[in-house]
Formats: C-alpha cells, sequence, structure tokens
C-alpha cells in the first residue's frame, strides 16, 4: 500500500467521525457529555432544608438543620431526625448522571408523569444568595443499574441508590435514640427509683460522675468507677434506642403508660452541664418510656433495656490506681514502724527516701534504688482489689483515727490515689488476704498479701548503694579537713583541681586528687546502718559550688575499725575502705 492511499484513508476516517459528531451534536446539544454531576455546584454542606414527597409511600417529608448542625424533622411532625439517613442523602445528591438516549427518553418521560418521588434541596450561598436543586425520580433503567431521573428539563438515568434513599417512610426517618446526647461527652450519670419484677421492689439508686479522667459513685456506695467500664456504660445510654414510637399526642397520656408515676428515671449531663431525664414504668411486662420535655412516649426493650438496668458492681473499679507510672511523683508508705516516701521530681528518673519524723515532718532526701522502687510499682499495678464485705462496715476494720493505719498511696500533679491496709480477713480458699480502704469510699475491700508485705520492707533494702552523686562540673571547691587541719582545692577554668594561689596565672595542678574524685563526688555504700554510732579519726569533706551549696559528709572509724560515712541522712559501711587512709594522706 503505497503512502497515498494510507493517507487517503486515514483523512478518510477523521472525516467520518467528524461527520459523526456532528450530526449528533445537531440533534443533543449535550451529545458526547456521558457523566456530569447530577447537580451542578451544589455543596451538600450548604444545604440547610430538604424536601422529600414519595407518591408511592404517600410520604410528605420536611427536614431543616439546626443551628449545631443536627437534622430534626419539621414536617408532617417535629421530632429529631436520623442523622445517618441524612447523611446518606445527602451522599446520593453527589451522584453522576447520563443523558438518557433518543430511543428510551418516550419510556422515561412516561415514568415521570407523575414522578415516583421528588427530592428538593435548598441551599444558602456563600453571598447569603439561595437556590433550589430539584430532582423527579421515575422508573428503573432498563438495566436495572440505574433511575430514571428529570433535572433542570433534562431526562437523566442516575445510579439507584438515589431510590433507595427516598424509599424509607416517615418511621424510618425518626431518629430511634432516647437521649440526644454525645456519650463521649456524659460526665453524671444518674439513676433513681425503683424496678417491681413479680412481687419485688428492687432498689436501682446509682450516681456516678467524672472527675477529670477518672469516675467516681456516690450511690448506691461510695467508689471508684472503673473509667473504661463507666466510659463505655455511657455510651451505650446515650444511644439508648426505641423499639416502637407509641405515642406523640400533646399532652401526652401518661396514666395509659404509667408514666404519671414513672418507676425509675434515668438522667445523663455532658460536660457543658446540659442534663437529659428519662422516665420509665411498665405495664403488663412492656416498658414504656419518655423523656422529661418532650411529649412522645415510647416502648424500649432487648439489649436496651438490659443496659438501663445495668448492675453497679460492674462498674466497680478493682485498679488500685489509676495514676499512670511515668507520672508518679510519690510512693507513700504508711509502715507499723514509721512512715517513708519515695520521691522524684516531675518526669525525672532518680528516686529518693525520706523517713517521718515524730514532728510529721519529712527528714532529708536519700537516694533509693530504682530497681527496688519499680519493684513496688509492680506490686501496685498488679494488685486488685479482688471483693468486698458489704456485711461488715469500715469501723469493723479500722481505726477512726486515720494516723494509727497502714497505708500505700501515689501522687502525681496534686492528686493521690490508693488507699488503707487492714487485718487479715479468713479466706475460704486458705490464702491470705487483707481488708483494704481506698480513700472516699464507704465500702471495705479485699486485697493479696503481696500489698500488705510491702510495709514490711525493710527501707535500707531500698536505698541506693551511692550514698550520694555529685556532678563534678557543678564544684568549685573541694574542702578536706580533720582536727584543725584543712586541704583547699579549686577547680579551674579548665575543668582541673589546682591548688589556691594568690596569681591566678600561676596553676598548679593537685595530682593527688586524680585517684579519689570518682569515689568522693560518687560515694558508694557497701550497705546502709539503722543506728548511727560514733566515729574516730574522722575526715570532714566539703564538695561546694559556686555559691556556697553543696555536699557535706564525715567519714571514719567504728571501734572495730569499720570505715563509715556519716551523713544527714544516715550512715552507710563504705565499699572502699582504704578511702579513709586516703583522705588522711591528704592532710599530712
Amino acid at each position: 500500500m503505497s503512502r497515498f492511499t494510507t493517507a487517503f484513508l486515514a483523512l478518510l476516517v477523521v472525516g467520518l467521525g467528524w461527520a459523526a459528531w456532528y450530526q449528533g451534536q445537531s440533534e443533543d446539544p449535550d451529545f458526547g457529555r456521558r457523566e456530569f454531576a447530577l447537580f451542578e455546584g451544589l455543596d451538600p454542606s450548604r444545604v440547610d432544608r430538604i424536601r422529600v414527597e414519595n407518591v408511592e409511600r404517600s410520604l410528605h417529608l420536611g427536614l431543616a438543620r439546626d443551628g449545631r448542625g443536627i437534622w430534626n424533622i419539621v414536617d408532617p411532625i417535629a421530632y429529631p431526625a436520623r442523622q445517618e439517613l441524612v447523611v446518606a442523602l445527602l451522599r446520593v445528591v453527589r451522584n453522576t448522571a447520563q443523558l438518557v438516549p433518543t430511543e428510551e427518553r418516550e419510556l422515561a418521560r412516561s415514568s415521570l408523569s407523575p414522578p415516583r418521588a421528588v427530592l428538593e434541596l435548598h441551599e444558602v450561598l456563600e453571598d447569603g444568595s439561595e437556590r433550589l436543586h430539584r430532582v423527579s425520580m421515575g422508573a428503573v433503567d432498563l438495566d436495572q443499574m440505574r433511575v430514571f431521573a428529570e433535572v433542570d428539563g433534562r431526562i437523566l438515568r442516575t445510579m439507584r441508590n438515589l431510590e433507595v434513599a427516598l424509599e424509607n417512610d416517615i418511621l424510618e426517618w425518626r431518629s430511634r435514640r432516647i437521649f440526644e446526647i454525645d456519650g463521649k461527652s456524659v460526665v453524671t450519670i444518674s439513676r433513681r427509683g425503683f424496678d417491681y419484677p413479680g412481687d419485688r421492689q428492687v432498689p436501682l439508686d446509682l450516681e456516678i460522675q467524672r472527675q477529670q479522667t477518672n469516675w467516681f459513685m456516690d450511690r448506691p456506695v461510695r467508689l471508684h468507677g472503673d473509667p473504661a467500664a463507666v466510659a463505655t456504660w455511657a455510651q451505650v445510654l446515650a444511644r439508648l434506642g426505641v423499639d416502637q414510637f407509641v405515642s406523640d399526642l400533646d399532652p401526652p397520656p401518661l396514666e395509659k403508660f404509667g408514666l404519671h408515676e414513672p418507676w425509675f428515671s434515668l438522667t445523663l449531663t455532658d460536660q457543658r452541664g446540659e442534663a437529659q431525664t428519662v422516665e420509665f414504668a411498665a405495664r403488663s411486662g412492656t416498658y414504656f418510656c419518655r423523656r422529661v420535655g418532650l411529649p412522645n412516649v415510647w416502648t424500649i426493650e432487648g439489649r436496651d433495656l438490659e443496659a438501663v438496668f445495668f448492675d453497679a458492681p460492674k462498674l466497680y473499679d478493682e485498679a488500685l490506681t489509676r495514676i499512670f507510672r511515668r507520672e508518679i511523683e510519690n510512693v507513700l508508705l504508711f509502715r507499723p514502724k514509721g512512715a517513708l516516701r519515695l520521691s522524684r521530681s516531675p518526669g525525672g528518673k532518680s528516686w529518693s527516701l525520706a523517713y517521718l519524723n515524730a514532728e510529721g515532718e519529712w527528714g532529708p532526701e536519700r537516694p533509693a534504688e530504682s530497681v527496688a522502687v519499680a519493684g513496688i510499682l509492680s506490686i501496685i499495678e498488679q494488685e486488685k482489689v479482688h471483693d468486698y464485705l458489704w456485711e461488715k462496715s469500715v469501723s469493723d476494720y479500722f481505726d477512726d483515727d486515720v494516723a494509727q493505719r497502714l497505708g500505700i498511696f501515689v501522687e502525681a500533679g496534686g492528686q493521690r490515689q490508693g488507699g488503707w491496709i487492714g487485718p487479715a480477713v479468713p479466706s475460704e480458699t486458705g490464702t491470705r488476704q487483707f481488708a483494704y480502704l481506698r480513700e472516699r469510699e464507704s465500702a471495705v475491700g479485699l486485697v493479696g498479701s503481696a500489698l500488705r508485705e510491702l510495709l514490711d520492707l525493710d527501707p535500707l533494702e531500698l536505698l541506693s548503694r551511692f550514698v550520694y552523686t555529685v556532678d563534678e562540673i557543678s564544684l568549685k571547691r573541694l574542702v578536706v579537713s580533720t582536727g584543725g587541719e584543712e586541704r583547699l582545692y579549686l577547680r579551674s577554668v579548665q575543668g582541673t583541681w589546682v591548688y589556691p594561689n594568690e596569681d591566678v596565672r600561676v596553676q598548679v595542678e593537685a595530682r593527688e586528687l586524680r585517684s579519689l574524685l570518682d569515689h568522693l563526688t560518687h560515694l558508694r555504700a557497701e550497705r546502709h546502718v539503722a543506728e548511727r554510732v560514733e566515729l574516730t579519726h574522722v575526715v570532714e569533706v566539703k564538695l561546694l559550688g559556686g555559691g556556697g551549696e553543696g555536699t557535706e559528709v564525715r567519714i571514719g572509724l567504728t571501734q572495730s575499725g569499720e570505715v563509715r560515712a556519716d551523713y544527714e541522712g544516715g550512715q552507710s559501711v563504705l565499699t572502699r575502705a582504704q578511702l579513709h587512709g586516703e583522705l588522711l594522706a591528704l592532710l599530712r
């Protein structure tokens, strides 16, 4: 085939294509525009009113969005709408559409006279002007995948999800939620009154409120609530559903349903202070309810009714504390032999130990062993309140004088959590268990023996092997003295220790300190002792900063020749016994 023939055929194909397009364009102005938006330029977020007419279901529905963005039915009744159905409807209006071919238009027009359903959307534009969008829905298309529709005089076909969205009757459009409140924002749950199963009267009183990230119950007993359990219950209650709509009369015939004298009520309060109360009563085994302030009466059953009757004991908190380990600043141990406090600065890693003295004040801080503290925290985290002694009172196990009680507490950010540990309580299985009372609670629980055993720990075992640790960079002077003799060393700008000299240009390094500095700045103990003894041949060491602040220690010998360090917090046997002699050598 020649090049001329090939070029001629290519031109012929282009010409035939152009002719076909031109003929179609002349017959139909929208020819070739196969996919386009069902509603051109519509922004669902700007729609504030919706009207739905469904001839087949005799539905005339008006919806309006309030200032909070919540959709409500405004016609034929005033009632909250099912938000998920409105959201689904507004998702449908984003559909794309296609023009109906010429040969199908007669069929499409006939199904639109009259239309099966009509949807109108009222849109408020950014400049304040208004625009009304309308779509009429006809029969299902021949392919069974789309429906015929008319928008602005154009005959279209679009996806059948439009048909699905307009098929719901008025009952389906009504919200089935009993409470119109966000479960995540609930801060108080109050249940008051009685249930009457058979011939019995069962009290239902329960009052629980959120305090920061924790929950606290005031009724039926004063106890801490499990944060996860209560938060889940709050969300379940907030989404309680209607089983049947039984009355919309205003005023409602309350006596017909027993609600003129409700059996019990349930109130949810959110963090803004908005409270919603629902009252309940039963007739012939059917539970009716109404929200105070609304005329509507509903029935409730199944799992929703079970949630209303949820047992209070399932909400009790088993954990001893809800403060995260990384946030804990103090651990308080009120022991038979005196109270102890383990402390660290917020966000710090190093712990210190202090004793409570006879004057009720905390004594000097001594470095604590981090591993030992971690063991205590692990026990506090793992131990649980596994039962409650409902038939006994607090006074049966605990002294009224709080100062006489034993207990374990943790503190962080101004919060204090924990409780008092009482005497052993006999167990049917023979395991050791002890009475336990959290602060602010009115019921005595039970804990295992591991928690009680913490109070018998030897505090010396909690101390770090380091008597102290000092950052050498912070030091300016080192003073060693005994019996009236004193040796002064200065830390130079270069970081070396030198002898004092009036001529600052002449600095002589004190090399004899090189082997001692690490031992003096990180004084290590072989063991700590409970009782101080008088020391002889004492050498005093002062490690001082620029402002005179610092650390002081006295190193001497016991009668048996043991080398000990004596300091504000106590006395310890040193690991490096020769340190005493090395310090004396500095003074010779």
